[in-house]
């Protein structure tokens, strides 16, 4: 379940922050099309960090490819 959503329309990405059994939180980032994960991020101690996560690699200029 996510603790945070992001939505990245004019990319076609989605972030998701969730929490993970150890108490840390991870960033899953899909593409809106296939809802296939384009990026994955662990180990993050607050949401607040995964969140700045996202936001760094939704919107960076590195290539992801689906």
């Amino acid at each position: 379940m996510d603790i945070e959503t992001i939505h990245y329309e004019s990319l076609g990405l989605t972030a998701h922050v969730r929490g993970d059994r150890d108490g840390s939180f991870f960033v899953v980032i899909t593409n809106f099309e296939s809802s296939d994960a384009v990026y994955e991020s662990f180990g993050w101690s607050s949401v607040r960090l995964a969140v700045e996560e996202a936001n760094i690699i939704a919107t960076s200029p590195l290539p992801i490819t689906f």
